[in-house]
């Protein structure tokens, strides 16, 4: 019979069995792939264009897109096979990347939100303060840091859609003791929130920075502070120091999952970097020998009268050092 199989076996015996029905061909999941692949290349794209310096995106637009991922989920559910189908999620596919790009940097990516800026210093305490401790704690989207010659300890200025700034100041021991941390919670379902905060450090004291926050974005000018030390723990994505000779020796520890981070260095000064795990790469000058397991030094690091101490841990991506 047509649908029946005959089957041999070794003893001679004849034994039918109906033949297996072909299950049903499941609906194809081809234009659901493709709308995930598309939203994926166009966020890939826009971030390895910002990542090359072509473009400037506010990544904290991304969370603004999150609706997309409900509606892509939604049309795959959808069983649309033939013209219609492919029409359907071609449109939706094209509608997906024109959004995106819209968002994240066509005439949507500006924020919607209301934002407010708010200075703060904090004044040197009295004649008799000898050295300074500045700590800023916050989950800023970015910060940048200088130095002033103004009779505070430290100024500056917040411009933030949901935050306030927090001002705590002690003395002990002739130390100025500075903290400075940021209040408030983002509504980061709504996207478009601003956290951006400029530091200002005084250059007439020595100082010891401690910053603590998962900030984007971390840019600091220090070549004019009297810096004793600094200990950056941050989530960053990008983080940009130049230190100076300022003081005979200066301590630098930064634990970060930064995707790059880059130092500036005077000529001048001896330098051993202690690298930990995490690193996938390094530029530093030619001038740097090993003298260790993952430790380096300048060739000046002997005769120089100023020097510094850098120690990299955590997931950091590249570090590049340079001299100026």
């Amino acid at each position: 019979m047509a649908n029946n199989k005959k089957k041999v076996v070794e003893e001679g015996e004849v034994v039918q069995s109906k033949a297996v029905s072909q299950p049903s061909r499941p609906a194809d999941k081809w234009g659901s792939r493709f709308m995930w692949a598309t939203f994926f290349i166009v966020v890939g794209v826009i971030m390895l264009l910002v990542n090359l310096g072509l473009l400037s995106v506010e990544l904290s637009s991304l969370w603004r897109l999150w609706p997309i991922l409900i509606i892509v989920a939604g049309l795959s559910v959808l069983s649309l096979r033939g013209w219609v189908g492919g029409l359907v999620y071609g449109v939706a596919a094209l509608g997906i990347a024109c959004l995106t790009w819209a968002v994240l940097v066509g005439p949507l990516s500006q924020s919607t939100v209301d934002t407010a800026r708010e200075d703060f210093s904090v004044a040197r305490a009295g004649d008799d303060i000898e050295r300074a401790k500045v700590s800023v704690k916050g989950g800023a989207a970015s910060i940048d840091i200088k130095s002033q010659s103004s009779g505070d300890i430290v100024n500056g200025s917040i411009r933030s859609s949901f935050a306030k700034i927090k001002k705590d100041s002690s003395v002990s021991d002739r130390v100025q003791d500075v903290k400075l941390s940021l209040d408030g919670n983002a509504r980061w379902w709504q996207g478009g929130n601003v956290n951006n905060l400029a530091v200002n450090l005084t250059n007439k004291l020595p100082v010891e920075l401690d910053i603590d926050t998962g900030a984007v974005s971390v840019e600091a000018d220090l070549s004019d502070v009297m810096l004793e030390s600094l200990d950056l723990d941050a989530g960053a994505s990008s983080v940009n120091v130049k230190l100076g000779d300022k003081v005979d020796l200066a301590r630098v520890d930064i634990d970060t999952g930064a995707s790059s981070i880059k130092l500036q260095l005077p000529e001048s000064v001896g330098v051993e970097l202690v690298v930990k795990d995490g690193l996938s790469s390094k530029d530093v000058p030619r001038d740097y020998k090993e003298i260790g397991e993952r430790t380096y030094r300048s060739a000046n690091y002997d005769k120089a009268s100023k020097r510094v101490v850098i120690t990299v841990d955590m997931g950091v991506s590249s570090l590049e050092i340079t001299n100026y």
